[in-house]
């Protein structure tokens, strides 16, 4: 899978698309760090954010693991990535997931801001 890194390692769409296949087949740590990886080369990109806060979110458990955080910032987290895909392109997201317990944690951490942490400034 990763020998399209090789190809081209400073392409973003190569870790997000990584990512993707890690999300879906596990492990699901690798997709957090490709993701990561592919916001790092162009933060600006609205799918990588949707696509890492829908992962974080789905896998809340390996979320909480592998940042050491708990259920209400794996949350916060996912909901700064989603706010960061709207911000870079608000005419074009798919709807956040819509379960219990995201409302809840939506009407628990108040209004998305700038200054709310995994937020790019």
């Amino acid at each position: 899978m990763e020998k399209a890194l090789g190809l081209n390692a400073k392409d973003p769409a190569v870790y997000n698309n990584l990512a993707n296949i890690y999300g879906h087949t596990g492990p699901v740590k690798k997709a957090f760090e490709f993701y990561a990886k592919a916001i790092e080369l162009n933060p600006r990109e609205p799918v990588y954010y949707h696509n890492f806060g829908t992962t974080v979110y789905l896998f809340r458990t390996d979320a909480k693991e592998f940042y050491g955080i708990t259920e209400q910032q794996v949350f916060d987290k996912a909901l700064g990535l989603y706010s960061n895909a709207m911000k870079f392109d608000p005419t074009n997201f798919p709807s956040l997931p819509t379960s219990p317990k995201l409302i809840t944690a939506l009407r628990r951490s108040g209004p998305m801001t700038r200054s709310r942490p995994g937020l790019m400034p």
